[in-house]
């Protein structure tokens, strides 16, 4: 994933392993939307007309988050509690019979295709501060 170039306010450091490596993304709307072109689009995944969720980085992409309700995890944001939101727990792990995020690249920790410690503190940074846009 192409993390970008700023801090991580999450406080963990930059440079993990996986998808997200090198530097770790700002907890922001910003540091999320830039893991989406990489992480979250291809083959069977949220680009796709027929998927349930859209993550297309356009002027819709703050309501589909905010807005979004999943059928297996509930809300994808829980504003302020990460530990509900559905996308941190889809890229931590399963999530009733919906598997690990990004779909077939993260199986397990350390998979190549997972979304680094570090990207994900940072979301849950973010969600924490009430996921401002």
């Amino acid at each position: 994933m192409a993390g970008g170039a700023g801090t991580n306010t999450g406080g963990a450091a930059g440079g993990g392993s996986g998808a997200g490596g090198g530097n770790a993304i700002d907890a922001s709307f910003n540091g999320f939307k830039s893991l989406i072109p990489t992480s979250c689009f291809g083959s069977l995944c949220h680009d796709l007309p027929e998927h349930p969720l859209q993550l297309k980085v356009d002027d819709q992409l703050y309501t589909t988050l905010t807005t979004h309700v999943t059928k297996e995890c509930g809300p994808l944001i829980t504003k302020g509690s990460p530990q509900q939101s559905a996308l941190v727990k889809l890229l931590k792990g399963p999530c009733g019979k919906t598997d690990r995020m990004p779909y077939g690249k993260c199986i397990s920790d350390g998979d190549e295709g997972c979304v680094s410690p570090e990207n994900i503190a940072a979301i849950e940074q973010w969600i924490t501060q009430g996921a401002p846009q």
